[in-house]
């Protein structure tokens, strides 16, 4: 309940500066778009208001993501001794980074070289007629896929210091990950190119071998 009406707190807040944030998150595909269409439609009465309260809710969890781990982290600690419970302040500041550069990571690499790939794919005649709730639900799916997947070595480390994973389970499994990875890849990825897909699974890859390094040097005997 606390982590509900933190995130209702901060959408009152994000609500009222929507129209900057979505205007801000338009920005990758309108500098990608024919000069003359430079446009977003909507096709229903409520598409409008619906996107800008789903953009006000993302950019809530963003600003509130710290308040949101220390309630997991309280929801955690009874289970946890007093040397792990020391943990809380590193888990709350590297978790709340690796979520914010996941984003940003999603908003200044990853979409704009997709959208860039398949705006220009194609028939040049062709002309783009993409509505806002086509644009915001892709987008802030691989914003949240992004920032979800950005939080692995926080969670390996994590897990490695309460002795439920070691460093050499994780380079064991190295292979399997790999297919996992890209198999996320691909899903987060909006286009199909070589280029735009390398992007997201290299630094996806090296999230995994980071985990591998924080893991064997923060874990203890299980």
């Amino acid at each position: 309940m606390r982590s509900v009406l933190a995130i209702f707190a901060g959408w009152c807040v994000t609500f009222y500066y929507s129209d900057y944030i979505v205007r801000y998150l338009q920005q990758p595909l309108l500098r990608v778009l024919p000069e003359d269409h430079k446009t977003l439609y909507y096709t229903g009465i409520t598409d409008k208001f619906m996107v800008y309260m789903q953009i006000s809710v993302l950019a809530s969890v963003a600003i509130t993501f710290p308040y949101l781990l220390s309630q997991l982290w309280r929801l955690l600690s009874p289970m946890l001794d007093k040397s792990q419970r020391r943990f809380a302040g590193p888990f709350i500041l590297f978790g709340t980074t690796s979520f914010l550069v996941g984003m940003a990571f999603a908003y200044f690499v990853i979409i704009p070289m997709g959208y860039e790939y398949l705006i220009h794919f194609g028939n040049k005649e062709d002309l783009p007629l993409i509505t806002l709730t086509e644009y915001f639900s892709l987008t802030m799916k691989i914003m949240l896929i992004a920032a979800i997947v950005f939080e692995l070595p926080v969670v390996m480390v994590l897990l490695g210091r309460f002795g439920l994973v070691t460093h050499q389970l994780l380079s064991r499994y190295r292979r399997h990950a790999i297919l996992v990875i890209a198999v996320v890849s691909s899903i987060a990825t909006p286009s199909p190119d070589a280029v735009t897909l390398a992007a997201v699974m290299i630094p996806m890859y090296l999230l995994y071998e980071l985990s591998i390094i924080g893991v064997r040097f923060t874990s203890k005997p299980r």
